[in-house]
């Protein structure tokens, strides 16, 4: 039934892998925590999202403290278009905004060197501001007229995750499909998009998991794809992972935009496997 799939179990052992090293590292067994070479000596994203250094960091700080706030929403596209830590730590929750201050701090340097944003989201400007340094960007062209729609761009009561993602990119400039879903990725911890139907469901591609997928489905790693046709070859191969997964110790339970996210590590996986391409980033202890 899965033979679309050719490399299903190649991604499954790089799935559980790459857990195992979680695990591993928790316990505070010692380096290495993989017998896998390219695991040992790149940095891959953990398997859930929710378990990632910037998630955690802005659940606990943002997330969970102003889990109903209104307007959480802003705070967590801001959060996204940033994701530095030391920098959102510094800008403080950045509800009611206030826009004078954010440029101060995107503008002055971190402490210790540590630099303004992280590259895991890369943020490109139209014709229209290019030239303009990025935090003046972020501030004008994107954080400034997404507060001002502030009150039509809260989450509704019986909205599903997709059609809140398709209003993020319908009403807020810059906001591609790619960023939008990481913005659902967040609201969907806290009402009212914790209560959507589609909460377990629902993904949105990336330029990484497209090249995932085609990579277990046996095509060239640069295959385009049409969102929809992405969308529904990904829920097949999540239909197929599920026998697999319960049988494994231990027993994951992902959404599927964390399969979405698994898909994108293991793109860079498969790079360095076939010796294609190597991750950009070694593993730091």
């Amino acid at each position: 039934m899965f033979d679309e799939f050719p490399q299903l179990t190649l991604f499954l052992n790089f799935v559980m892998k790459r857990e195992l090293i979680r695990v591993r590292r928790k316990a505070g067994q010692p380096y290495p925590w993989s017998d896998d070479d390219i695991l040992n000596t790149y940095r891959f994203t953990n398997i859930r999202r929710e378990d990632d250094a910037v998630t955690k960091w802005v659940r606990d700080n943002w997330r969970k403290p102003n889990a109903k706030d209104k307007d959480l929403w802003f705070a967590m596209m801001v959060a996204r278009f940033i994701n530095q830590p030391a920098t959102l730590e510094r800008l403080g929750y950045p509800v009611p905004f206030d826009p004078s201050k954010m440029l101060a701090v995107l503008t002055a340097p971190n402490p210790n060197g540590v630099s303004i944003w992280r590259v895991a989201y890369m943020v490109r400007s139209d014709t229209e501001y290019a030239g303009q340094p990025k935090a003046n960007y972020l501030v004008e062209a994107q954080f400034i007229p997404a507060w001002e729609k502030r009150a039509m761009m809260r989450p509704l009561g019986d909205e599903t995750l997709n059609s809140y993602h398709m209003r993020l990119m319908d009403q807020l400039y810059g906001m591609g499909s790619f960023m939008a879903a990481q913005v659902v990725a967040d609201l969907k911890h806290v009402q009212p998009l914790k209560s959507a139907s589609d909460w377990a469901t629902f993904a949105a591609s990336g330029p990484g998991s497209r090249k995932g997928l085609n990579a277990v489905m046996g095509r060239e790693l640069d295959e385009p794809w049409a969102e929809d046709k992405w969308r529904l070859a990904h829920a097949r191969l999540i239909e197929a992972l599920a026998p697999s997964i319960k049988a494994k110790e231990l027993g994951l339970k992902l959404d599927a935009q964390d399969w979405q996210n698994c898909l994108c590590e293991f793109s860079k996986y498969f790079k360095a496997l076939t010796g294609v391409g190597r991750p950009k980033q070694k593993f730091k202890l």
